[in-house]
Formats: structure tokens, sequence, C-alpha cells
């Protein structure tokens, strides 16, 4: 019985953690590491603590781009799972993939794909503008015109390039699926890199 199997597997899963957490107690010394738990600095909890209202931020701004019927704590715990998966491999890929596999027999991949990419875009054009405002403070303070100019123009080409393609039809077959992509998710664009700077913020 498939049913029977899937709960000896759980209860199996269930012993062995338990198992495990009773040897690494009987492993640590407990005065040592009462004294070291008094010498730790509190204020590393602070992250911690931040890192629940900024997945939220993050897994609404998805949700927004996504625009499906689909419940925001579904995906909230779709993007802890993705999150763990991009802390512990070498890349965010990892994560972003999963989102996709999660969800992809009910919106389809090609859909899926676009979200996830519009998300971190919208990620990328808040770091952009943060960059560009930061960027007139870290001149007076390091005189270096690099760190003016380079995020400065970035923002200019970006917006110029926005401009481009929301006005100008051109019979390009990728090109013409990159400007219909983006007219479809613009407006959403715009209040998620909102959403995005916020995030920014509380990291």
């Amino acid at each position: 019985n498939k049913n029977s199997y899937k709960k000896y597997f759980e209860v199996g899963i269930v012993i062995i953690t338990i198992l495990l957490i009773s040897y690494l107690i009987y492993k640590i010394d407990i005065i040592e590491s009462i004294s070291l738990f008094k010498k730790i600095n509190f204020l590393i909890l602070i992250p911690i603590i931040l890192y629940i209202p900024a997945l939220m931020l993050t897994t609404l701004r998805w949700k927004i781009i996504l625009n499906k019927d689909i419940s925001f704590w579904e995906l909230f715990k779709i993007s802890w799972i993705s999150n763990f998966f991009s802390n512990f491999l070498p890349s965010t890929i990892v994560g972003d993939s999963y989102k996709v596999i999660k969800l992809r027999k009910k919106y389809g991949t090609r859909k899926l794909i676009e979200s996830v990419l519009f998300d971190r875009l919208s990620g990328l054009i808040s770091m952009i503008i943060i960059a560009s405002i930061f960027s007139f403070s870290m001149y007076k303070i390091t005189s270096s015109v690099y760190l003016l100019i380079i995020p400065n123009v970035i923002l200019l080409l970006m917006i110029m390039g926005f401009f481009f393609i929301l006005s100008i039809n051109m019979n390009l077959k990728y090109y013409n699926y990159i400007r219909r992509t983006i007219l479809e998710f613009k407006n959403r664009l715009v209040f998620t890199t909102a959403i995005s700077l916020i995030y920014i913020v509380l990291g």
C-alpha cells in the first residue's frame, strides 16, 4: 500500500531526526555552550527577525507579477523552499528552477519562467535605482568619478531601452516577443520595483 509506505517513511524520518538531535545534545558541553551564549551580540538577531517580512515582500512581488489565482501563503511556502535551495547551493538559479518546476503543470512553464525573470528584473531595477541615488554620496566620500557616472549611465540606458521597446514596433520575432512581454508586465513592474526597494532597505 502506497499510503502505508509513505507513513512508515515519515515515521522513519522523525525517528532519525530525534536520534540525530539526541546525539548532538549528548556531544555538546552545556556549560561551555551557556558561557558562549552570554557572549553573543544579539544585534545579529535583527537580520533573522527581518528575514520573514523580507520574504513576504518578495512573495507579494512574485504574486503580483504572476497574476494568477493562487494563495499568498502557498507562494510564500514555495518561496521559502526556493530560498533554502538558493542559500545552500551555488546559484539562485536552483531556487528559481524550483519555483518553475513546482507550478509549471498548473500555469505552464513559459508563464512561470516569465514571472521569475520579471521578478528578478524588478529586483535589478531597484538595485540600479539605489546605486544611482547613493552614487552622489559615494562620490563625495571617495571622489571616484566612476562611482558617480556608471550607475547613472546604466539607469539612463535602461530607461531609454524601455522607452525604445515600448514605442517602436519592429518586424523581428524575438524583439516582438520581448516587447509583448514587457507590455504585459509593465504596470505590475512599477509596483513590484517599489516593493523591491523596500526589500533592499529591509535587507
